[in-house]
Order: C-alpha cells, then sequence, then structure tokens
C-alpha cells in the first residue's frame, strides 16, 4: 500500500541544497531550481551547510567534491554520521576515477563532471525527489 502523499511530504521533498564554493555555479544553480519550482538554498561551504541546515528535512544535496575547507566526500561521511539520508549528487571540476569511486561508495546517487548539462543534473534531482522518503 502507497503512503499518501502529504504537502508536508511534498514540501520538504522539494527542498534542494547546493554547496559550491564557486559563486556563478551556485548563482546559476539557484536559479535553474527556482524556475522549475524547487525550493533551493545554496552555500559557499560544507561548514555552513552543516551549520545552518536542517539536515533531516533536504530533499537532495548537490556538493562540489573540492570545498573551501572540508571538502565534498568529508561532508558525505559526516551526513551519514548524523543519519541523514538524503540524496547526494557529487560535481567535480578535475575528476578523477578516485575521487568518484569515494563518493559512490559513500552513498552518491551520481558524479558529474563541470561543466555539465543543466537538463541532466535537473533530471537526476527531480529522480533523487520522486523516491524522497522524509524523516
Amino acid at each position: 500500500m502507497k503512503a499518501p502523499d502529504t504537502s508536508a511530504t511534498a514540501a520538504k521533498c522539494k527542498w534542494v541544497a547546493v554547496i559550491d564554493t564557486d559563486d556563478g555555479v551556485r548563482l546559476g544553480l539557484h536559479a535553474l531550481f527556482a524556475v522549475h519550482g524547487f525550493d533551493v538554498r545554496t552555500y559557499p561551504t560544507a561548514e555552513a551547510f552543516l551549520s545552518k541546515a536542517d539536515t533531516h528535512s533536504i530533499g537532495c544535496i548537490i556538493t562540489e567534491v573540492q570545498l573551501a575547507g572540508m571538502s565534498g566526500t568529508d561532508l558525505q561521511r559526516q551526513l551519514r554520521r548524523v543519519g541523514c539520508s538524503a540524496p547526494v549528487i557529487v560535481l567535480a571540476t578535475e575528476p578523477t576515477v578516485g575521487t568518484a569511486v569515494r563518493a559512490m561508495r559513500l552513498g552518491a546517487i551520481d558524479f558529474l563532471e563541470k561543466p555539465f548539462f543543466q537538463r541532466v543534473l535537473l533530471t537526476r534531482v527531480r529522480q533523487a525527489l520522486h523516491h524522497c522518503r522524509p524523516s
């Protein structure tokens, strides 16, 4: 039996967090997701995200691997420690096979090289949110 889709569930599942040091990427992704009706919040560092966000109400997290301070993969480890089950999509400016493998082993649902096609990222976020199960 399928659980009813309440407005609270739908609201929690539309919350997208973007964590990237690059101002242009943050602004661009904010605009992309906002135009498509998502509640999107952006953060320049993993530390800023962790200090301000409720990690149990996020539908999807998009993070760059190379952040100032804590890395994207370190962020994934921290999210596991605090019990955050939100799907994570990892972006990389200078991807390596090792980095991709680490991100996927830590539970990332996708690993995209920059520059990426916006429609691909948007599709992956929609897929992640479709299966969202808020805590």
